[in-house]
Formats: C-alpha cells, structure tokens, sequence
C-alpha cells in the first residue's frame, strides 16, 4: 500500500515538474 503511494506520488511529482519545465519553456521561448 505505501509503495504503491510512492509510486503515484512520484508519477504525480514528475507530471508537475514536466509541464512546468514546457511552461517554463514557452514562456521563454516568446
């Protein structure tokens, strides 16, 4: 049960961290 948490919390964290490095990107880019 714990690990499966983890899991789905380091799926979670690693989404956020992509769209925010894409956002981070645009933003740059324009």
């Amino acid at each position: 049960m714990l690990l499966l948490f983890f899991f789905l919390l380091s799926a979670l964290a690693s989404t956020l961290y992509s769209f925010f490095f894409l956002c981070a990107w645009l933003t740059h880019l324009t």
